[in-house]
């Protein structure tokens, strides 16, 4: 007695073929939603790193500005008075440091802000 089992085989292949798509299907989906987890997992991170640069800057920018209105009171009592001499010298470069640090501050400040809005952006 003979048995063609042709059309078994065939639809044994077909099956086999079919199996190894859905594998492969399977496997890249996998890869994808990684990347996407991944991804997710880093904007979460920029998020919080930028909430955390927008804390600070709000942090800041109180004892920036009662600073700056202090030195700015001071330089303006310096040219008022106007007092020769090395202290008063001395006193003027000082405030003129302190001025420029807190302008420097004032600038890490903006960018800090920058930095939380284009985070903002990113979600």
């Amino acid at each position: 007695m003979n048995i063609d089992i042709t059309a078994r085989k065939r639809a044994e292949e077909a099956l086999q073929r079919l199996n190894e798509e859905l594998e492969d299907r399977v496997r890249q989906r996998t890869a994808e939603l990684e990347t996407e987890i991944e991804r997710r997992k880093k904007a979460e991170q920029w998020a919080s790193l930028g909430a955390l640069c927008a804390r600070v800057a709000d942090e800041m920018s109180q004892p920036l500005t009662v600073t700056r209105l202090s030195l700015q009171a001071a330089q303006s009592l310096l040219q008022e008075k106007g007092r020769p001499g090395e202290i008063m010298e001395a006193l003027r470069d000082s405030l003129d440091g302190v001025s420029d640090a807190v302008s420097r501050i004032e600038q890490w400040r903006k960018l800090a802000q920058e930095f939380f809005r284009m985070q903002a952006d990113v979600r």
